[in-house]
């Protein structure tokens, strides 16, 4: 059964699987919980910004191979190591890509692209200098919606 479709940049396809991944993500970044804790009116705004990030994504991967920046072995088992450090129980992540319908070598694939990425964006990072102070104030007056945390509440129950 094929994945459903939800994007392509320049061929490449983004299925509904990585944009649920990308919008858990968001939602503990955003909410500090899961999707499904997630107040539904918030689901469209998580979707859009998970695609968007998704988009992004792809397009810096495309950039970088590109130029023939790709993450090297090593890198990528470093990286790997660590996310399932992170992750707890090796057995339980691996049954949980599982039910989401990702196996070892998906995995490592995500991972080598996410390295990339990282090679790339600090790549391009370098030619970039500090933003002076004039620069800031000028940025910050110019979207000052967007710099401005929105509000949130988190209510939590003490049982005894």
């Amino acid at each position: 059964m094929m994945d459903q479709l939800v994007a392509t940049v320049n061929g490449a396809p983004i299925d509904i699987r990585a944009l649920s991944a990308a919008m858990q993500s968001l939602a503990q970044e955003h909410f500090h919980a899961t999707l499904d804790e997630v107040p539904q009116a918030s689901h469209a705004e998580l979707r859009s910004m998970a695609l968007e990030r998704l988009i992004a994504r792809e397009l810096i991967f495309q950039a970088a191979l590109a130029e023939g920046i790709v993450a090297d072995e090593t890198a990528v088992e470093e990286e790997s190591a660590r996310i399932l450090r992170m992750m707890g129980n090796p057995a339980d992540f691996w049954k949980r890509l599982a039910d989401r319908g990702m196996d070892e070598i998906s995995f490592l694939r995500m991972v080598r692209k996410d390295v990339t990425v990282d090679l790339m964006t600090a790549r391009k990072l370098e030619d970039v200098g500090e933003p002076g102070e004039d620069e800031i104030r000028q940025f910050f007056s110019a979207y000052p919606d967007k710099l401005r945390e929105h509000e949130r509440v988190r209510a939590s129950h003490i049982l005894i």
